[in-house]
């Protein structure tokens, strides 16, 4: 019976627990500021977006980084012409 006890308390504690878990959900239209370096400077520079328009600027930037790699891969591939 002693043990009982303890172990109801822990099983009800356990859906609370988990609850305290869960990540709080975000705001698409909540706005963003992020220090974004600048080429050729020591200086960055403050840019804002909401987290949305950061998404889509992120998917955009992946994409390109691909096609980077991709065309990259595939000029490799060709044959090299001597002279």
């Amino acid at each position: 019976m002693k043990l009982m006890v303890p172990v109801a308390a822990m099983m009800l504690a356990i859906p609370a627990l988990a609850s305290a878990r869960e990540p709080k959900p975000v705001d698409p239209n909540q706005r963003v500021c992020k220090e974004m370096g600048v080429t050729g400077s020591r200086f960055t520079k403050k840019t804002c977006h909401t987290r949305a328009e950061w998404t889509q600027i992120d998917k955009a930037n992946a994409n390109e980084a691909g096609e980077a790699m991709r065309t990259r891969r595939s000029d490799s591939a060709l044959p090299q012409q001597g002279g």
